[in-house]
């Protein structure tokens, strides 16, 4: 009769322990000193983003954050001062200048290829890029001004 109760802590003992990241990541390790010790991967195998009216928020085993500007030259107006984010998105992105973008200011929206899919003009110090409608992938958001790049970012859109 002490064997299925046995049986039973053991059973609740190791359901206990059995809460762990699970991964399969494609490489990965474990290091050892006197000083410490940490365990590494690489790879994204999987993630959930639990989302709520307030937002959405990705778990999992590594996140990426890229802020990769492909090139950048010296704008005409010196005050021009831009970023574009979130990157990596899913629905689209935001172009902020600093201020108010000076007259013949716009952007390029390309594909990884260099297709251009889309060429607005920048009438405020925000804009929104919608990219909700292209597949997943990379592509560049060129700021113009006066026709002339002056800053290329490379965006990735799950």
């Amino acid at each position: 009769m002490t064997f299925p109760c046995c049986l039973m802590l053991v059973s609740i003992g190791f359901s206990l322990h059995t809460h762990a990241q699970q991964a399969v990541p494609s490489s990965g390790g474990d290091a050892a000193s006197t000083a410490g010790s940490i365990s590494w991967s690489v790879g994204q195998p999987a993630y959930t983003a639990p989302e709520s009216s307030a937002g959405r928020v990705s778990q999992g085993v590594q996140q990426v954050y890229d802020v990769t500007t492909v090139s950048t030259t010296d704008p005409m107006d010196p005050a021009l001062v831009a970023t574009v984010g979130p990157n990596p998105t899913t629905d689209g992105v935001v172009l902020r200048l600093q201020g108010m973008p000076p007259p013949g200011t716009g952007y390029q929206l390309m594909d990884a290829t260099g297709k251009l899919l889309r060429t607005e003009v920048v009438t405020s110090n925000e804009t929104p890029i919608t990219l909700a409608h292209l597949s997943s992938g990379s592509y560049l958001i060129s700021l113009l001004e006066e026709g002339l790049p002056i800053l290329v970012v490379r965006i990735i859109k799950h």
